[in-house]
């Protein structure tokens, strides 16, 4: 009941926030491509290192609201789609608050980052600056299947210490979801401190 009310509504808000267009972000006829000029190592590892980390929280969590958890269950598996999404983005749809409740609890610090770092996400997406070669270190990440989740390149704020990744997700059979995940490095270490799920009809 919960996710068909989310359904329901989510173009209306969508429409009134200017987040919604008429392309899936799933439609490989606009949304993925090849980067345009050479990626440095240390940028490659970088953006690895903090997809990897958002495709572990998927699999670790277990919240209703999550797209991947069927009757309670996280998933033993997860498909990913190498190529990045491309699809054009604003700040503001990156920034999209659908429920108010998790960007209240994000420090004035972390709020700022956020934006600096989806700042940068556009940005990457107007030069092209995508992710290359993507491989994971969980053997529960499959880089195959007809339906995959995607990716569009993270985004950094300047210090490189706050991220955020936005991925599309297959749910319920031919529908999809937006994600958006916040994540704050410590160390060699990036943790989630915002995920938000969007569904789409």
């Amino acid at each position: 009941m919960r996710r068909a009310t989310i359904c329901l509504f989510v173009p209306f808000l969508l429409l009134q926030s200017g987040c919604w267009t008429t392309n899936s972000p799933v439609d490989d006829s606009v949304g993925s491509g090849s980067p345009s000029k050479p990626v440095s190592s240390a940028q490659r590892q970088l953006d690895h290192v903090v997809l990897d980390a958002v495709l572990s929280d998927l699999l670790l969590y277990s919240g209703d609201d999550s797209p991947v958890v069927v009757s309670g269950k996280t998933p033993n598996e997860l498909s990913f789609g190498v190529e990045s999404l491309s699809n054009w983005l604003r700040t503001d749809d990156v920034l999209f608050e659908y429920r108010e409740e998790p960007w209240k609890n994000l420090t004035s610090h972390q709020t700022q980052s956020a934006r600096i770092a989806a700042d940068d996400l556009v940005r990457r997406i107007e030069s092209e600056d995508l992710v290359v070669k993507f491989s994971s270190n969980d053997n529960r990440v499959l880089l195959t299947g007809d339906w995959p989740i995607q990716a569009w390149p993270p985004g950094f704020c300047a210090d490189k210490q706050t991220a955020i990744v936005r991925m599309t997700l297959p749910w319920g059979g031919w529908h999809h979801a937006v994600s958006t995940h916040i994540l704050e490095r410590d160390g060699d270490r990036w943790t989630v401190i915002l995920r938000q799920f969007v569904y789409y009809p």
